[in-house]
């Protein structure tokens, strides 16, 4: 296999595992604190540790996950703050959304 195919290869199994444990994350089924190993994921996943650990790279630069204790990556947790700017942000959409609907039903 060429260097090239195998980059892309890599990098398909990377956005697999990157898909993987943010929809964890999202869905809840990774909990606050929870550590993420490379070796665990790969192994669910089938894949190796290269891809699983770019996934965790993007995800550390998201915001979703933290390095915790003994370097570990875990699923980070939100604090009040954060939940106050989400509810907020949330309103502000939401009252943007009405306010196209209006002007889509009254045309």
């Amino acid at each position: 296999m060429s260097s090239v195919m195998t980059g892309v290869a890599r990098g398909r199994l990377a956005e697999q595992a990157y898909a993987y444990v943010r929809d964890g994350i999202l869905r809840g089924q990774f909990a606050v604190g929870e550590a993420l190993p490379e070796v665990e994921i790969a192994s669910r996943l089938g894949i190796s540790r290269t891809p699983v650990r770019q996934a965790l790279g993007l995800l550390l630069q998201e915001g979703l996950v933290e390095v915790g204790p003994r370097r570990q990556v875990v699923v980070r947790g939100f604090t009040s703050e954060h939940r106050r700017e989400i509810l907020m942000l949330r309103e502000a959409l939401e009252s943007l959304a009405i306010e196209r609907a209006c002007e889509v039903i009254a045309v």
